[in-house]
């Protein structure tokens, strides 16, 4: 499991886990990941913010290409963060974060 650069809040005492997906363009570097991941602290939520791999890679994302990679960082996130142990875990995706946590979803069974 090869891990993003990431910030995880856990609170001990919550039931639930904010997992929060950024866009293409800024990751975690973006002021709207961060004033979710700072609402999701502050209503006492554990929460995790990431970026993808090729936000490491400085790299740019196109619209319309395959999210394969992302789908297997957001899935290495989830593993890290123990997600199976929260009650509720909500994805909260920006742009790109939002097909990213669709093509996850439809993973599932």
């Amino acid at each position: 499991m090869i891990l993003p650069s990431m910030e995880f809040y856990y609170n001990s005492r919550s039931e639930e886990l904010d997992v929060i997906l950024p866009g293409s363009s800024r990751g975690l570097d973006s002021d709207f990941i961060q004033t979710l991941y700072k609402a999701g602290k502050k209503a006492g939520r554990s929460v995790v913010a990431f970026n993808y791999p090729f936000h490491e890679r400085l790299e740019k994302k196109g619209f319309g290409e395959k999210v394969g990679e992302e789908v297997r960082a957001l899935t290495s996130v989830l593993d890290f963060c123990r997600a199976g142990g929260y009650k509720r875990v909500r994805l909260l995706g920006k742009s790109l974060g939002g097909v990213v946590a669709g093509k996850f979803l439809s993973g599932l069974s």
